[in-house]
């Protein structure tokens, strides 16, 4: 039952990790800071990564707004946790840092051919583990690519994390060296603190609240009904007028009132 259990947790992670990398996943973006994401992910990551792998954070001084969906930075940080874990075999340390910079248009050409420039959150998820060779650099991000034994790794890892980032706009600068450590940086587009909503507008008064009156040209009474905010049209209910009766001196008498 347990291996059952366990193989449903696999596939259903490895349909989200398709339907991310194919663009089809529906995104729930709200203003995050990512320092708070992070810390609240810290436990899972540490369960994930093992005893072995000493995990750090460092936190930015500058609160790193995003606009993001936050099962999707908490996905960004899961895969890279695992791939850093499988590097590091016999232990290390998994460094996770947060910062907020600011590119202008040299620094970003300087940097990147998908940099852009403006103001950015930069997640850097960095371990000692074995680095990547010079000619895997360009496939990491390839569906179905993995230097792992088979059965291993899906090959989705690094293109899931790929696919999630230009769904947010931003982009991703490797480094690494070929024996003992290698770094990734997710630059996100910053944002701006979510403005509070704004005061419902106050309703006039219904026809309810209003107090009974006289409609003296139509000589007819109107007493709303308590509880209720129709018009007054539709809380009228008109009765037809009493034929005139004769009098003794041959005129008609005058109508009654209509009451309504």
């Amino acid at each position: 039952m347990k291996q059952i259990i366990q193989a449903a947790h696999r596939a259903s992670n490895l349909t989200r990790q398709l339907l991310t990398f194919s663009r089809k996943q529906i995104i729930k973006s709200v203003v995050l800071d990512l320092n708070k994401v992070t810390s609240n992910l810290t436990k899972m990551l540490q369960r994930i990564i093992g005893e072995d792998v000493l995990l750090q954070c460092h936190f930015s001084p500058e609160s790193p707004l995003v606009r993001a969906d936050e099962d999707m930075i908490g996905q960004i940080l899961m895969n890279l946790a695992v791939n850093a874990r499988d590097a590091m075999p016999k232990g290390g340390e998994l460094a996770i840092s947060l910062s907020v910079v600011e590119l202008d248009s040299t620094a970003a050409q300087w940097r990147s051919s998908e940099a852009q420039a403006g103001e950015f959150v930069c997640l850097s998820v960095s371990d000692t583990g074995c680095g990547i060779p010079p000619e895997d650099l360009l496939r990491i991000y390839e569906p179905f690519f993995t230097t792992k034994a088979v059965g291993q790794g899906t090959g989705l890892g690094l293109s899931t994390v790929y696919g999630i980032v230009k769904q947010h706009g931003g982009w991703i600068e490797v480094s690494s060296k070929l024996i003992s450590e290698r770094s990734l940086t997710y630059f996100c587009p910053a944002s701006s603190p979510a403005m509070p909503p704004k005061p419902a507008a106050s309703n006039p008064k219904s026809w309810a609240a209003r107090k009974p009156y006289c409609w003296s040209k139509m000589n007819c009474r109107f007493a709303p009904w308590r509880g209720s905010s129709f018009s007054a049209m539709d809380t009228m209910s008109w009765k037809q007028p009493p034929a005139p009766m004769p009098c003794r001196f041959g005129a008609s008498t005058p109508p009654r009132s209509i009451s309504c």
